[in-house]
């Protein structure tokens, strides 16, 4: 493959330069829902992790979790595995249909240990390293990878990013976090680690994790000197993040449905995507959280977008957050709907009594991120500063009354805002939405 561009020539000619990048995610960045994060900023878009052998040996397999179409490009696909020629022979099936085949050393759920592929790979360097070799060398696309940080000082993340690169990577995702940061256990990612990564490297790298809003973006490709974001939880959330608007729902809402009808997404993949964009929204109107529930059909979800734009004039009386007590979690939602979600994207979310940085030598850049991260992006400051003024002005405007302590952006305006904990069970948030001291005198 002489003629195959990699690294930074394949980044630049191929690629195009791009810095926000969609993330891979199991059943969620399906064909629909990467269109709609390309029409909203985002530059280059993953597949959602493909099972390698099974999307080998299963025709069915193939046909349910991969399509693609001539707008969706720039396109790298995902894959799983543990094995060379199963990787490879994988690989050439879609090698057509994308720019890079990507290998995922990331994925830290219980079934990726029980598949042994994933971040569980990372301790058999002799396995990745075979495998990335075999896919440089035979593919007539450049393989990329998605990996995890590992635990203890940052060079052993180091060491391993340059054997990825040795073996003839092209392009690094490094996600923050290590293996052992799942679930209830996230903490904040380490963009200390990814700036060594960087640094210590000659391929492009992306950075990904801590990402709530495009000011987080901004920081982060400051902060690390990364080439490009990944998003994921953010963009389930808040779709047009990497343009920096936060957008009415339902306008939201109404365009991943027509995309999804034009796509023939599944309904349950649907209504999963529903639930992540209107997680705020769910448990302040009966009837739209028994559409969502219930509902079968896209005729079922359109009838939402009605309900939705009532919003600013139903819940003008109140804040936009909900009770602490009523905090929904979707968690087990996505658990029971899809058991196969396995919140591959990584929740952003922050337990109180959880060491936010892996490594022992970053306390310090913990308490930096806190403090980098403490400022509403001038747009949504700009928002805040209308709906108080409107508030002021007219007592019976339809803008919300917002949180003076926490300033939230209002329910029906797409974003990012994670739950805030309030003890070691609660879900979490990201240090930008949240302060100790505030927390305490509520």
């Amino acid at each position: 493959m002489a003629n195959k561009q990699t690294g930074y020539d394949f980044w630049r000619n191929v690629l195009h330069n791009p810095k926000y990048v969609a993330a891979p995610m199991v059943d969620m960045s399906e064909l629909s829902f990467r269109m709609l994060c390309r029409h909203h900023g985002s530059q280059l878009c993953y597949s959602p992790m493909l099972h390698s052998l099974q999307f080998s040996q299963d025709f069915l397999y193939r046909k349910d979790n991969f399509s693609t179409c001539f707008e969706d490009r720039p396109l790298i696909v995902q894959f799983c595995a543990n094995d060379p020629e199963v990787f490879i022979n994988a690989a050439h099936m879609l090698s057509s249909e994308c720019e890079a085949i990507d290998l995922n050393l990331g994925c830290p759920q219980a079934i990726a240990k029980k598949g042994y592929y994933g971040s569980f790979l990372q301790d058999d360097w002799d396995i990745i390293r075979s495998m990335v070799q075999k896919a440089s060398y035979e593919l007539p696309i450049p393989v990329t990878c998605k990996m995890r940080i590992l635990p203890g000082h940052y060079k052993k993340s180091v060491e391993y990013a340059k054997m990825l690169e040795h073996s003839g990577c092209s392009v690094l995702t490094v996600h923050g976090r290590t293996r052992e940061q799942k679930g209830h256990a996230t903490g904040l990612a380490s963009w200390e680690v990814i700036k060594e990564i960087k640094a210590n490297t000659d391929i492009p790298v992306i950075a990904n994790g801590n990402i709530l809003t495009f000011d987080d973006v901004q920081n982060c490709l400051k902060y690390t000197g990364a080439d490009a974001v990944m998003s994921a939880e953010a963009l389930l959330h808040n779709p047009a993040l990497f343009s920096g608007e936060n957008l009415p729902v339902w306008k939201i809402v109404e365009e991943y449905l027509q995309l999804a009808d034009k796509y023939n997404t599944p309904i349950k993949c649907v209504r999963c995507h529903l639930f992540k964009i209107l997680y705020l929204c769910i448990y302040q109107d009966d009837e739209l959280r028994k559409i969502l529930t219930e509902g079968s059909t896209l005729k079922d979800f359109y009838s939402i977008i009605e309900i939705l734009k009532k919003f600013p004039d139903k819940v003008n009386h109140a804040t936009e957050s909900v009770s602490f007590e009523q905090e929904p979690d979707l968690g087990n939602f996505f658990e029971s709907a899809n058991p196969d979600f396995q919140e591959s994207a990584g929740r952003n979310v922050l337990e109180l009594k959880t060491s936010c940085i892996a490594n022992d030598n970053e306390h310090k850049f913990c308490d930096q991120t806190v403090k980098r991260n403490s400022a509403l992006s001038d747009a949504n400051e700009n928002f805040i500063s209308e709906m108080n003024a409107r508030n002021e002005n007219n007592s019976e405007a339809t803008a919300p009354v917002l949180d003076d302590t926490f300033k939230y952006l209002p329910i029906w305006i797409c974003h990012s805002r994670p739950r805030i904990a309030i003890n070691e069970k609660s879900r979490g948030c990201f240090s930008k939405y949240f302060d100790s001291t505030s927390e305490k005198q509520r």
